[in-house]
């Protein structure tokens, strides 16, 4: 795992281009701290740079940026092409030879002998790289299929520039900091900026599966892109040619192909790991290894002191019962806090899933042992395991034929009670039913069903069970009401489960949990790899009756019973609890000066945002509404974030 970064600048000369690199490079460290390198060609205006974390050939074989044995291709690689010695003995067999035994000399030899997109569709794995063609004088941007790894570019004039992240644009002084207000609206929406927007008018995002390739016309800068990999066409295709059998030889199926994909990630020379929260997805990963490992694998928890988050128990039982060597830390409020300064350096964008705290934490305790970590990321989105799969089904089923005019008026009654009333009817009705009504926010759902009612149609519908802030425009003006969700797929060839699934996997998993997975681990120089989104286990769940993903009231159906012949239920069948963190008691204890400093109605009006909206909703936080309190964090994360980047 590494940093990217470079430039083409064609028609210009940049008489410092070797330096430049080398900064673009040096702001990258924490994603690659081994080893930095650069290549540039001034008659081309072309350079590439490197930060090199080295996991795969630890010689100077494997440094970047690298060049073909031919000499037409140059390159530099972040990721991890995991079927690489199967592809090079191919190579070998047709006559290539290699120098060293790195995936990335095994990637540049297959462009020569299949061409770009031809080795790129061989190729298993995650990254994003760039490479330059010397005899057709174009460069190519590349990010793989699910959008694991990132990729920002920017092209202003006849000038381009990318990188792993936004800090190597903005070191390489080839593009302006102007603010986008679409990006800002759809971050206050979503609560993170939804590719190929970036916080930054003139950047944007390679999308997922997508070939970017920058070429000189005239004098103009020409730039073509092309998908090779479409989740959105797959999952479609896939669902066309569903698994035949009994279930229990399609469970056997997908067994083979998430084992096959944990066993291609266990491939490293440096010490390798994974993260077990104790929840389905990571503890499936973590017992797929131990199968395959001859010594107990190393796995990392973090818990906390506050039982509602606390998974740290369900972790250390399941350990135990797989006999891994494991590590966990039980992590103090000073712990969780000293890292919220850190978050503008961390992302480099406006970020405001609160989990990004403890991801960090738990990236920094493995990094301590390892630099190789496996995690259970993707097993939500791809299998069902979100809330909103199931009860917002349920709710949108029975309102979908109600009359909009009573919907509208059943919504403002629910929403004209204090979420501190609802919790208090609850709390009376609960006794009285002998446990049948489980123990949640009772107000915050009920708030929550009282805003969704009110949404016409599937779209709407979903847009409102994800947004922080229903309609952004109240809070930000500049931009009127908008989805910015991909409209697409929420088409009638789709049940609107299936709708959901595909929406989080094209937004929220892409655009929030890989952004969070991605900088929390490269912020501790570790590499995460994440074998629930190989493309082949992804293809396998949209093969799979919707009955293996949603069924009885409970989600991710396939992964239970392929977990359940590993572990008794009980050590994992628990509600579900996420990666939270208890935002409103910071915000209202710890953090409350902190967020009134950053909270000033002139410092709001100055970015456009109408502070009168924002102060009476932390003052309602403040009161009792805790359910606000990721609306303020959204507020706080922008703020925080325009205040440490010089913003124009």
């Amino acid at each position: 795992m590494c940093g990217i970064a470079g430039f083409l600048v064609p028609e210009s000369s940049i008489t410092d281009g070797r330096e430049r690199l080398f900064r673009m490079a040096g702001v990258l460290g924490h994603r690659g701290p081994d080893d930095h390198g650069v290549w540039f060609d001034g008659s081309a205006g072309v350079g590439l740079a490197h930060a090199r974390l080295s996991v795969i050939d630890l010689s100077p074989e494997g440094h970047q940026p690298m060049h073909s044995a031919s000499g037409r291709y140059s390159i530099c690689f972040n990721g991890e092409i995991y079927n690489f010695p199967a592809l090079r003995s191919e190579l070998e067999a047709r006559g290539s030879r290699f120098r060293g035994h790195s995936d990335t000399e095994v990637l540049l030899e297959g462009i020569e002998c299949h061409g770009l997109a031809g080795m790129v569709d061989r190729c298993v794995g995650m990254f994003a790289f760039a490479v330059w063609d010397h005899r057709e004088r174009t460069l190519s941007l590349v990010r793989d299929r699910v959008g694991i790894k990132p990729l920002y570019w920017s092209r202003s004039g006849t000038r381009l520039a990318f990188g792993s992240e936004l800090k190597a644009l903005v070191t390489s002084e080839l593009i302006s900091r102007d603010l986008d207000d679409q990006a800002v609206s759809a971050f206050l929406t979503l609560g993170y900026v939804p590719a190929p927007l970036s916080i930054f008018k003139d950047v944007q995002k390679v999308m997922p599966g997508q070939i970017l390739v920058a070429r000189m016309r005239g004098r103009s800068l020409d730039i073509e892109c092309t998908s090779y990999w479409c989740s959105s066409r797959v999952a479609r295709a896939a669902k066309s040619d569903p698994l035949e059998g009994s279930e229990d030889s399609m469970l056997d199926q997908l067994d083979d192909v998430i084992g096959t994909a944990v066993s291609d990630r266990m491939i490293a020379d440096v010490p390798l790991g994974a993260f077990l929260s104790g929840g389905i997805d990571s503890s499936l990963v973590v017992s797929m290894m131990q199968e395959r490992s001859s010594v107990p694998v190393k796995t990392f928890t973090i818990g906390f002191n506050e039982d509602h988050y606390d998974e740290s128990d369900a972790a250390r039982a399941i350990a135990r019962h797989l006999g891994t060597d494991h590590t966990e830390l039980i992590v103090t409020p000073d712990d969780l806090l000293s890292v919220v300064p850190m978050i503008p350096d961390l992302f480099d964008e406006p970020f405001a899933d609160s989990s990004q705290i403890p991801t960090f934490l738990v990236s920094k305790l493995a990094r301590s042992e390892v630099t190789v970590s496996l995690t259970g990321d993707g097993g939500d989105e791809l299998f069902g395991g979100y809330n909103r799969y199931l009860a917002g089904v349920q709710i949108f089923n029975r309102i979908r034929h109600l009359p909009q005019p009573g919907l509208n008026l059943l919504s403002s009654g629910i929403l004209g009670v204090p979420v501190g009333a609802w919790d208090r009817l609850f709390g009376l009705m609960r006794p009285a039913s002998f446990g049948r009504l489980k123990k949640r926010p009772f107000g915050a759902s009920m708030h929550k069903l009282g805003q969704v009612i009110r949404a016409e149609g599937p779209l709407a519908y979903y847009q409102t069970t994800v947004a922080l802030w229903p309609d952004a425009s109240v809070v930000y003006p500049q931009v009127p009401p908008t989805s910015w969700l991909d409209s697409d797929v929420f088409t009638d060839d789709l049940a609107f489960s299936e709708q959901m699934f595909l929406a989080d996997t094209r937004g929220y998993l892409v655009d929030d949990i890989l952004v969070k997975v991605d900088r929390a681990s490269m912020g501790a120089s570790l590499e995460a790899r994440v074998p629930l989104l190989d493309h082949r286990v992804y293809e396998m769940a949209w093969r799979l009756p919707m009955s293996l993903r949603l069924h009885g009231g409970q989600g991710k159906v396939a992964l239970r019973r392929l977990l359940a012949r590993r572990m008794p239920r009980n050590l994992y069948e628990r509600p579900k609890m996420g990666f939270a963190v208890p935002v409103a008691d910071w915000l209202r204890g710890e953090l409350r000066d902190w967020a009134e400093s950053l909270l000033q109605p002139a410092d709001l009006e100055s970015m456009g945002i109408d502070s009168g909206v924002v102060r009476r909703t932390w003052n309602r936080l403040l009161r009792s509404d805790r359910t606000l309190s990721q609306r303020i964090w959204c507020v706080l994360m922008l703020r925080a974030w325009y205040d440490r980047w010089d913003v124009s």
